[in-house]
């Protein structure tokens, strides 16, 4: 669909296909180009058309025809192969908790070279949080990646499942946490099928598949917040990496600068993941019960005298027993501070962006003089802000994350005393400063990189483009006379059908009268048998006074089937009449067809009975 282009206004969506040869000679000052509209459906809760905020191609459609549509209410995913009125999904933002009191500002997608990407959608609000839509499909909709994508795609899981279960004890108590991915590796177990299929194991690495792994309609899911960035962030993806999906976060800060934040989702996002928080239950320390007082007792011996003792069993069987207790709860105290372990690295890993680089780019004005330049000279571009205005813009500094907040302390540590504590607390600071620096030039080389990369591929993308237009303009002297034999092509091609169709008739028309002129030895019998198969045939074909004939019907019904489609899609009562009458039509064919079918039988069964009457009759006569 990269010859179709969508514009949209506030409320009104088109879709304009954009030639891909266009004719400049041509004397007609405006290109008509076909272009058609898309109906939006209008909200619930107010009764007027939804504005529109962003419209984007899904890069995972098989047919490259599926239009993701932001609304202020929705967010519609239409298929115009199939319909240009009626969505395929309806998301209402008003179902996700994590919206409510918040507005969407932009979507993107995460890669289209990178399967896990082209199936998330990716959501901005105004206040820099980054929600996400996983998977960004609907049921029975076709999914286009190539092999060597799908095969990174379960090669990525399987590195995360086993990094994550390397980290869980054997031990019995953790297999409840075994058991928090048993979803999504059902879901991963689908697309190892599809993987396996005679079909993708034949093809070749960079060859595009299509297929529909059966998707349920509740196993799209939301996440959210992924990560935070500026307040009025909007979103756009770069095809920069095929391992992983890479986008932008862009805004302003409070002083004016254009902040750009480089993200990555370097782990897939998991459906269905079970919160280990529930998992998560802290252990009671027991308690040691004071000792009582307790109450002499009188023993009597076989001999003798008695005696008085304190009885020391209980309080030894006591000791014991929170022995056990201490024995357990340390225990469990372990398995408590493992699980603790294994949280802290699901909720940071796991269903999250990572940040990989933010830039920052201070903007300078001046007049627009060349001497007021001249100190400008090593900037890269220059911006005018309009034909009769003097005011340019430019960025004044590319290295403005490194600028020093204070004065370096390095002068200072000419005069280090090694035998003072001061000196120590300079060289602390010292070092500080240089781990922070460091860190700040390393997220600049890391933003730079990915800049350069980005570069590269679009310049390389308009050396394409440029190519394929020097290729074209090279054949557009051959394009009217290839024109005009087309054109030729297809008249000859119309003469020789209605020759054939003359022939035809001419050829039907002789063996009709062929046929009129034979005479058979048929009985008076078999004569009445076929002029009523006649006349039954042509009841059927042609019809009579009262009854339309069978073609007539088709058509009608073909008619009013056509008509049903057309309509919208609740059915109205007058659409449920003409349904029940299509129906009755349908019954009545059906029962004709059956009663023809029964009438065929009882005629031949008359016909074999005549026939043996007539021999009887033959034998019975003398000779």
């Amino acid at each position: 669909m990269r010859r179709f282009l969508p514009l949209w206004v506030r409320l009104m969506l088109r879709i304009v296909d954009v030639k891909d040869h266009v004719d400049f000679d041509s004397p007609e000052p405006v290109w008509n180009c076909f272009n058609v509209g898309i109906s939006l459906p209008e909200t619930l809760q107010a009764l007027k058309k939804p504005v529109i905020k962003q419209v984007l191609w899904h890069p995972a459609s098989s047919r490259h025809s599926q239009l993701v549509v932001l609304t202020e209410t929705d967010i519609l995913l239409y298929d115009i192969v199939f319909s240009l009125t009626l969505p395929m999904l309806t998301l209402p933002l008003r179902q996700f908790s994590q919206l409510q009191g918040k507005t969407v500002l932009s979507i993107t997608f995460g890669s289209s070279v990178n399967f896990a990407g082209s199936i998330t959608l990716y959501l901005s609000t105004e206040n820099g949080s980054i929600y996400a839509i996983y998977p960004f499909t609907y049921k029975s909709s076709a999914i286009s990646t190539t092999k060597s994508q799908l095969a990174n795609f379960v090669s990525d899981w399987h590195s995360c499942l086993q990094s994550y279960e390397e980290r869980l004890p054997p031990a019995a108590a953790f297999s409840s946490y075994r058991a928090i991915f048993n979803r999504h590796s059902a879901f991963m177990d689908k697309i190892e099928a599809i993987l396996r299929s005679p079909i993708c194991a034949e093809a070749t690495k960079s060859q595009v598949l299509s297929f529909n792994y059966g998707q349920d309609d509740s196993l799209l899911e939301f996440f959210g917040p992924l990560a935070n960035t500026g307040p009025g962030a909007r979103l756009i993806s770069t095809d920069a990496n095929d391992d992983v999906s890479v986008l932008a976060s862009i805004h302003r800060d409070s002083s004016g600068n254009v902040i750009i934040s480089h993200l990555s989702q370097i782990i897939p996002l998991v459906i269905s993941i079970t919160e280990p928080s529930r998992l998560l239950t802290e252990p009671l320390k027991p308690v040691r019960q004071p000792k009582q007082p307790k109450d002499t007792q009188y023993s009597r011996p076989t001999r003798g005298f008695g005696f008085v003792v304190d009885l020391d069993d209980e309080d030894e069987q006591e000791d014991e027993d929170f022995e056990i207790q201490m024995r357990a709860y340390m225990e469990e105290l372990g398995y408590y501070k493992e699980r603790q372990k294994i949280n802290a690295f699901v909720l940071s890993n796991f269903n999250k962006l990572t940040v990989l680089a933010t830039d920052a780019t201070d903007l300078a004005y001046a007049r627009g003089t060349v001497p007021t330049f001249s100190k400008f000279l090593k900037s890269k571009f220059l911006v005018a802000l309009g034909p009769k205005t003097p005011r340019l813009t430019l960025p004044a500094e590319e290295l403005s994350l490194l600028k020093a907040e204070c004065d370096s302390p390095l002068p200072s540590a000419r005069s280090l005393d090694p035998t003072q504590f001061e000196s120590l607390e300079l060289v602390h600071r010292i070092t500080s400063d240089l781990v922070r620096k460091v860190g700040a030039l390393t997220k600049f080389l890391l933003a730079l990189q990915t800049k350069l990369e980005i570069q590269f591929e679009e310049l390389r993308h308009q050396t394409n483009e440029l190519l394929s237009v020097k290729n074209k303009a090279a054949v557009k002297d051959n394009y009217n006379q290839n024109y005009d034999r087309i054109q030729k092509l297809f008249n000859r091609q119309e003469e020789l059908i209605e020759r054939e169709k003359t022939m035809r008739s001419k050829i039907v028309e002789r063996f009709e009268k062929v046929k009129a002129g034979l005479k058979l030895p048929l009985s008076q019998a078999e004569r009445d048998w076929f002029k009523e198969l006649n006349s039954i045939t042509k009841t059927v074909a042609y019809g009579d006074g009262k009854t339309p004939s069978m073609t007539l019907r088709l058509e009608k019904l073909r008619a009013e089937v056509l008509n049903l489609v057309e309509k919208k899609n609740e059915p109205s009562e007058d659409k449920l009449n003409d349904m029940l009458s299509s129906l009755l039509l349908d019954s009545s064919l059906s029962r004709m067809a059956y009663t023809l079918l029964q009438e065929g039988e009882v005629l031949a069964h008359s016909k074999d009975t005549i026939d043996h009457c007539l021999e009887k009759l033959q034998k019975s006569l003398p000779a």
